[in-house]
C-alpha cells in the first residue's frame, strides 16, 4: 500500500488500519505483522518536533500526529525503512524517537546514542562517496551590495527599540522572541517586515504566542504543503506573547515610522533588489532584449517576500512568461506545471526565473536545465537551507551547481553585521561536503557569543548522521 504521510493520521486511514490490525493479531492466522516492510520516505517529517522552549531548546519534543500514526504503524511492521536526507533537526531527543520507532530494543527516547548501535542500523549515501555518478562539487558565491542608508538607519531603530524594550520587560534581547521574529523580517525584506508592523500595531488582544508555535518561527512544524507559507500571523500575536507589550521601549511613533518605511517597498526596489535585478540580467538577457537559454531559481523564506519580489521583477521586464512563482498557496496541479515549464528546454520553454518560497524546497527537482541558485534571504533552520540548495545539485545536474547569497559591502552598522552574520551560516552550510552534521558544528561554534542573531542548533557528527 502507498498512503501519504498527510491521510495516514486521518481518521479513515486508520479506520482501514484498524481491520488490517485486527487480522494480524489474529491468533489463527499465525500472523505477527500487517506488514513485512514499512518504508518511509522523508522521514524527518515524522520525527517529534523540536522542544518548545526557546532559551537553550530545553523541553520534551513534542509528538505530531504523523509521529503517533508512524510509530503505531512501524509496530506493526516487521522491517523498517527510513529514508531522509535530513534526519536530524538538531535536537538529539527529537533523532532518538526516530531511531526508536525503526529498532525499539537498540534505541530509546532521550536516551544517550550508542554510536556502534547507530552503526548497524544507518547507510550512509554522501554525493562525495559516488565518484562514478557525474555529482559536481557546488560552488558558493556571493552579491555584494551597498546597504542604502535608510536600510541601516531604520535597522538600527528597530535594533534600540528591541533592546531598549527587553530591559524593561527583563528579558535579554539575544533570546527575545520578538527580536528573532522583527529582525528575521527585517532581512529578509522592507516589506514583509512592514505587513509585520502594521499588523501588529492594528491587532486587538488575543491569544498570545504558545510554546508549540515557536517552531513556526524557525521554520519548523508545518505541513508539506504549506512549507514557507505559514502566514506570518505571528506580527499578531506578538502583544500578547508576554505580560507586558513586547514593544513598550518604543517612543511615541517610532513604530508608525518604522512600518510606513516598510510599506513603502511595496511596488520598489531595495538595495539588494536592485543586485538582483542585475545578476538575473546579466545571465538571462545581457542586452535587455534577447533571453538566453539560462535559469535561475531564487528562494525566499516568506510569501510577502516572493510576492514583493514578483511585483517588482515584473515591472522590470519580467513578464509572466518569462516569470514563475511557486509558494504554499500554489496548487498542487499549478506546482506539477511549473515545474514542468521550470524543466523543459529553454530554447522552446520561455519561463527564466523560477520564484520560490521553502514550498518549492522538497519534492521539485530543476536540475535538468537550472544551475543557479539565489538565497535571498536564510532560514534559521539549516535543513531548510539544504533542501533548498537540493532542487538543483542533485543526481543529473550536468553543470557545476553554483549557490548564491547577498553579502553587505560593508558591515560596520547593525544591519550588515547581522546580515553578514547569516551569510557565515549559509556559506558554512553550504561548503560541508553536503554533511549538514558537520554544518551544524561548524554553525554552532560562529552563533556561540553572538547577542541580537538567531540561535542555531548545535549537533554532533555522531547525532546528525543521515539515514540515507
Amino acid at each position: 500500500m502507498i498512503v501519504s504521510m498527510a491521510w495516514l493520521p486521518q481518521m479513515r486511514a486508520q479506520r482501514l488500519l484498524r481491520d488490517v490490525y485486527s487480522q494480524a493479531s489474529n491468533p489463527k492466522t499465525g500472523s505477527r505483522y500487517a506488514f513485512d516492510i514499512l518504508v518511509v520516505d522523508e522521514a524527518h517529517h515524522v520525527a517529534p518536533s523540536s522542544p518548545s522552549t526557546l532559551a537553550g531548546g530545553r523541553g520534551y519534543a513534542v509528538d505530531t500526529q504523523r509521529t503517533i500514526a508512524v510509530r503505531q504503524l512501524a509496530e506493526k511492521c516487521e522491517h523498517r525503512l527510513f529514508l531522509s536526507a535530513t534526519p536530524h533537526n538538531g535536537h538529539p531527543e527529537s533523532f532518538t524517537a526516530l531511531l526508536e520507532m525503526i529498532d525499539p530494543r537498540r534505541f530509546a527516547r532521550g536516551a544517550q546514542l550508542d554510536s556502534t548501535a547507530l552503526k548497524d542500523v544507518t547507510v550512509r549515501r554522501l554525493k562525495t562517496d559516488l565518484t562514478n555518478k557525474g555529482f559536481k562539487r557546488r560552488k558558493v558565491n556571493t552579491i555584494l551590495f551597498d546597504p542604502s542608508s535608510d536600510e541601516q538607519q531604520m535597522f538600527g531603530l528597530l535594533d534600540a527599540i528591541v533592546t531598549k524594550s527587553a530591559k524593561l520587560n527583563g528579558t535579554k534581547p539575544s533570546g527575545d522572541i520578538v527580536t528573532l521574529l522583527l529582525k528575521k523580517r527585517f532581512l529578509s525584506s522592507p516589506y514583509a517586515f512592514g505587513v509585520t508592523l502594521r499588523n501588529y500595531l492594528s491587532s486587538k488582544a488575543g491569544r498570545g504566542l504558545s510554546d508549540d508555535e515557536y517552531d513556526d518561527i524557525f521554520g519548523e512544524g508545518q505541513a508539506d504543503e504549506e512549507e514557507g507559507l505559514w502566514e506570518q500571523v505571528e506580527s499578531e500575536r506578538l502583544r500578547e506573547s508576554k505580560s507586558s507589550d513586547p514593544l513598550v521601549g518604543a517612543d511615541p511613533g517610532q513604530l508608525e515610522k518604522l512600518a510606513s518605511w516598510g510599506l513603502e517597498y511595496e511596488g520598489r526596489a531595495d538595495s539588494r533588489v536592485e543586485k538582483l535585478i542585475g545578476f538575473l540580467d546579466a545571465i538571462c538577457r545581457p542586452d535587455r532584449k534577447n533571453w538566453l537559454n539560462e535559469r535561475v531559481v531564487v528562494f525566499t523564506e516568506y510569501a510577502d517576500t516572493v510576492e514583493w519580489l514578483a511585483r517588482v521583477l515584473r515591472q522590470k521586464g519580467y513578464t509572466d512568461d518569462r516569470l514563475a512563482v511557486i509558494q504554499g498557496s500554489t496548487t498542487p496541479e499549478d506546482r506539477e506545471f511549473i515545474r514542468s515549464q521550470f524543466t523543459a528546454d529553454p530554447s522552446k520553454e520561455p519561463v527564466r526565473v523560477l520564484l520560490a518560497t521553502d514550498a518549492a524546497g522538497e519534492g521539485i527537482d530543476l536540475q535538468t536545465y537550472c544551475h543557479r541558485l539565489v538565497n535571498f534571504d536564510i532560514p534559521f533552520n539549516p535543513s531548510r537551507l539544504e533542501q533548498r540548495i537540493g532542487r538543483i545539485d542533485r543526481y543529473g545536474q550536468t553543470e557545476e551547481p553554483q549557490v548564491y547569497h547577498f553579502v553587505p559591502d560593508r558591515d560596520s552598522s547593525t544591519y550588515g553585521s547581522d546580515l553578514r552574520f547569516m551569510e557565515i551560516i549559509a556559506r558554512k552550510i553550504s561548503q560541508v561536503e553536503y554533511d549538514l552534521g558537520s554544518a551544524n558544528q561548524v554553525v554552532g561554534r560562529k552563533s556561540k557569543g553572538t547577542s541580537a542573531r538567531a540561535p542555531v542548533p548545535r549537533v554532533s557528527r555522531r547525532e546528525s548522521t543521515p539515514m540515507r
